[in-house]
């Protein structure tokens, strides 16, 4: 992966509408009971944008969890096998990986999609995010989810101030690294990331 270089971005916050979560949490409201597997750090936005909604929300803090890799900069390819979701036998119907896969390396990237297939129910729907522009963060950044007066769903976080060229990976390959799913919606946002939501479709 190349070497993160210096970027002279204000540190400031930056905001952008999703276009996608909304769709997410509306499928998790259809859906008593529902199992939600967030692969980021427990955030207390992205719990508050779900408060009304009967689901139950699972996130794998445990060492050498994905999370964990990615926002200490420890991922390499020795971390691969346990990257994984770290709920043996469990089933989910809807998993969030946020902007993680444009982090993980190509050799490992197949590894982490069958284990997201494998924990995923029949119709789960699976969200994640990829960076459309020149650069990215050279990690992941954290997000706090807020809903304005319009209701209109913002994702704030902190601007870096290091970034390493952009994967702009495409929709197929993901699709490539994710068996059992196909393209269920794709949306641009303001700050030229990209938000797909696939569907696994095997029973």
């Amino acid at each position: 992966m190349p070497q993160a270089a210096l970027s002279v971005t204000a540190d400031t916050r930056r905001a952008a509408c999703s276009g996608l979560l909304p769709v997410v949490r509306d499928y998790i409201a259809e859906r008593p009971g529902c199992k939600v597997l967030d692969l980021g750090y427990p955030n207390s936005g992205f719990l508050e944008y779900l408060r009304g909604t009967q689901c139950r929300v699972y996130y794998n803090t445990e060492k050498g969890a994905l999370a964990a890799c990615m926002q200490n900069g420890c991922f390499d390819s020795h971390t691969g096998t346990s990257m994984g979701c770290g709920f043996s036998g469990m089933r989910f119907d809807v998993v969030l990986a946020w902007d993680y896969f444009e982090y993980v390396s190509a050799e490992n990237l197949s590894s982490l999609g069958k284990r997201i297939s494998a924990c995923c129910q029949p119709g789960a729907l699976f969200y994640l995010q990829t960076h459309q522009g020149s650069t990215m963060p050279a990690t992941p950044v954290k997000y706090q989810i807020v809903t304005d007066s319009k209701g209109a769903v913002r994702l704030e976080y902190q601007i870096y101030v290091k970034v390493q060229p952009a994967r702009r990976t495409a929709a197929n390959r993901l699709l490539e690294c994710l068996p059992g799913f196909a393209i269920y919606k794709i949306h641009l946002m303001q700050d030229v990331r990209q938000e797909h939501v696939f569907r696994y479709t095997e029973s």
